[in-house]
């Protein structure tokens, strides 16, 4: 079935994308800081660091979300990291970087299209936003800003989505033939994007307390958790009721992958973040961001692995099951 480059790709490339989501989103919501830079610049270069001198540029007073300036500057990198390292087992999966060269330069307009440019669409986003994060000093007009952070989003959204498409327009895998697939994936995606976040805000300095932003982003993680628990709860019931998928999703409920799918994918990937963000005291949600940040992304790449790994037991993948099972049909 898939290698293991393939689910690699799966797995960082609707990270990275669901990390261009939030992060974008967060932009959007904070696109006064990208005002004055300029200015701070000049005060910084002068040696004027003092309170008085920072707090009257327009982008310390004009901050919405309260985050601090190196936040982003270490939140980016990650994102387009993840999605680089994506693109790469991408392209040492496939042998040709010529095809996805080619796939982007021809378009056509198909998912693997769609899903190609909304690749390339994160890219450049997240590039972009990473160099005015890391690179002060360059004034960014609002609009702008909000227009980047709307492409962020909506080329996140497709990305995401396009890793669950990419398995359900497999026709051969009865299993990955549910609606419910596609949406698992972009719940997780955002999900690991939001602990791209926590990960980033774990090793922020700053002197702002940032626990009333981190219980709000837990209480929006824990409905995803939900949402995802949910529908890959629906893609095992649909696998259940189609007689040529009851094998595979029997791998992962109590085959041979069920303790990946339980011990990795439900207990760890779910339910232990999900526990952590709704008991954790606030004045030790700092010291827990990390953990729940590792227990997040281990759950997506056990997603993966799982919808993956239980293909091989659908009855389409074993020539005489297929046979055996159209005789009873018949």
């Amino acid at each position: 079935m898939f290698s293991a480059l393939a689910v690699m790709y799966l797995f960082l490339g609707g990270s990275g994308a669901g990390a261009v989501v939030v992060l974008s989103s967060l932009e959007f919501c904070d696109a006064q800081r990208h005002q004055g830079q300029s200015r701070r610049a000049a005060v910084a270069r002068a040696g004027l660091r003092g309170r008085a001198g920072l707090a009257s540029t327009p982008a310390a007073s004009g901050r919405s979300l309260g985050l601090p300036r190196n936040f982003y500057a270490r939140a980016w990198p990650f994102a387009f990291v993840l999605l680089c390292a994506g693109v790469l087992c991408l392209l040492c999966d496939i042998g040709r970087p010529d095809r996805l060269l080619a796939l982007v330069s021809h378009p056509s307009f198909s998912a693997l299209a769609v899903g190609a440019w909304a690749l390339v669409a994160c890219l450049l986003a997240a590039g972009a936003f990473m160099a005015l994060s890391v690179f002060e000093g360059v004034d960014m007009p609002l609009a702008g800003v909000r227009a980047l952070s709307a492409v962020g989003v909506i080329a996140g959204l497709l990305t995401a989505a396009y890793t669950g498409v990419l398995l359900q327009g497999m026709a051969s895998i009865v299993l990955w033939q549910s609606a419910f697939l596609p949406a698992a994936f972009v719940c997780s995606s955002l999900s690991c994007g939001i602990a791209c976040v926590f990960a980033s805000l774990a090793f922020t300095e700053s002197r702002q307390p940032l626990n009333a932003f981190a219980v709000r982003l837990a209480g929006v993680d824990s409905a995803l958790i939900v949402l995802e628990l949910a529908f890959v709860g629906g893609v095992v019931a649909v696998g259940f009721a189609e007689p040529a998928a009851r094998d595979a999703a029997w791998s992962l409920v109590g085959g041979e992958y069920r303790w990946l799918f339980w011990g990795g994918l439900v207990g760890l990937g779910l339910a232990a973040p999900f526990v952590l963000e709704r008991v954790s005291a606030p004045e030790r949600r700092r010291t827990l961001l990390l953990w729940t940040a590792c227990l997040v992304l281990a759950g997506g790449l056990a997603l993966r692995w799982c919808m993956v790994l239980a293909a091989s037991y659908d009855v389409t993948q074993i020539p005489s099951a297929v046979y055996g099972l159209a005789g009873t049909l018949l």
